[in-house]
């Protein structure tokens, strides 16, 4: 099945009430725990990044056929074995302040919760993400296309397209994510160097972080706040002592600053191979309820400190295929094919 068909596919299955409402039948004992970055006013980018338009019109989606809850009432209900009710929990990772100027008044208007993972030492916009500061140079960068070597290896950097631009991003990322924290430093200085671009000292624009003081007023509002660590180091990468100091300092921060026990963690970049026994015991150590990864999966409440998440999009036939379970009605119908034709 290509691409397109399979588009389409989705497209005509969602778009049938039938299908939509079975699919959400079968499924209603399933929390979906839905990941969010970034958000904008206006659609401008690759669609990673969800718009105001269409978070609006996710939030009908969930107040249709959905109860929204906070990570931690979702937890708690899960193992109190009260999930069988459609749940939804927002979560927000990061930190941004998009989230509380596009996607908080909309959350507010419509009285529904979500959960929000702040990184404390980043919290008020004076450091920037490292991710970030490397968006930013390509950004400003001349429409060109360069090759560059650094140290052993070979760098294609091609802003000629945004397709290409993308491409370079995350060729220039994933090597970024094999350096240390000195050296990804040093390398990301030495692109800004290659292409004759100066970065400001705090991040500018749609790189900005949310401050403490919004914060605290999300904290008053339905928004419960958790932790993402100290500084968004990867786990697995740390000591005994440093481990500790990401997740109990993060949390103790937060409580202080918003007069209210921090029950949910984040794991920074949140894939396989970021987290480990080791991390997952020092978070349940720490004093968190639950925690979650940032990859999919089938959620399994015995696994409270792995809860896998849906990520989200500005695709709205995606949206409507996860939130709805209609993958699972899928698998189940092809089991039930497979039973009914003689010899499978």
């Amino acid at each position: 099945m290509n691409m397109s068909f399979k588009r389409a596919f989705k497209c005509f299955l969602v778009r049938l009430p039938f299908v939509k409402g079975l699919a959400l039948s079968l499924t209603r004992h399933v929390p979906r725990i839905l990941m969010y970055h970034r958000f904008e006013a206006v659609r401008g980018g690759d669609g990673t990044i969800v718009s105001r338009e269409t978070f609006e019109w996710q939030i009908g989606v969930i107040k249709a056929d959905f109860r929204a809850k906070t990570l931690s009432e979702c937890i708690e209900q899960s193992q109190n074995g009260g999930t069988r009710n459609g749940i939804v929990a927002l979560t927000i990772d990061d930190g941004y302040d998009d989230f509380y100027a596009i996607a908080y008044p909309i959350l507010l208007g419509n009285g529904i919760p979500a959960t929000l993972f702040v990184v404390t030492s980043y919290v008020g916009g004076e450091s920037w993400f490292w991710w970030d500061r490397l968006r930013y140079i390509l950004k400003q960068a001349p429409e060109a296309r360069k090759e560059w070597r650094y140290q052993r290896d070979l760098f294609i950097v091609d802003k000629t397209t945004p397709a290409k631009e993308s491409k370079t991003w995350h060729r220039l990322a994933d090597y970024c994510m094999t350096l240390s924290e000195s050296e990804r430093l040093r390398f990301i200085g030495a692109v800004a160097d290659m292409l004759g671009i100066v970065v400001p000292d705090t991040p500018v624009g749609p790189y900005k972080q949310i401050g403490w003081d919004r914060i605290v007023d999300l904290s008053n509002h339905g928004v419960e706040i958790g932790s993402h660590t100290v500084s968004h180091r990867i786990l697995t990468d740390l000591d005994d002592g440093s481990l500790r100091q990401e997740l109990e300092l993060s949390k103790k921060e937060i409580e202080a600053r918003i007069g209210r026990t921090v029950k949910t963690f984040c794991y920074p970049n949140g894939q396989t191979s970021d987290y480990n026994e080791q991390v997952v015991a020092a978070v349940e150590k720490a004093g968190y309820q639950g925690a979650v990864v940032a990859h999919e999966g089938p959620y399994r409440p015995a696994e409270r400190y792995k809860i896998t998440r849906v990520s989200v999009s500005e695709d709205r036939i995606d949206f409507l295929w996860k939130i709805y379970g209609m993958d699972f009605l899928i698998m189940r119908i092809k089991k039930l094919f497979k039973r009914s034709v003689p010899g499978s």
